[in-house]
């Protein structure tokens, strides 16, 4: 299904790739990367987490690694 145009209920998958757009590696030993929906333009406490996928090990100063979330969008 197209995520342009997902339907409530509907299971979409999303698939992203997630870089390191800072001067240093990521210090931290794990982090987690997260997809939101949201209404408009804007993150805040409106929004609605839809995914969070765990990560560690390294990751140095302009790398990237593919990221895949699937989910049922929401009613």
């Amino acid at each position: 299904p197209s995520t342009d145009h997902a339907q409530p209920g509907e299971s979409i998958s999303v698939d992203v790739e997630v870089v390191n757009i800072g001067q240093s590696e990521v210090e931290e030993s794990g982090w987690n990367d997260r997809l939101y929906l949201s209404r408009d333009d804007r993150f805040d406490g409106a929004d609605l987490k839809l995914g969070l996928d765990a990560r560690s090990g390294q990751l140095d100063a302009g790398d990237a690694y593919p990221a895949a979330f699937s989910f049922t969008m929401p009613d």
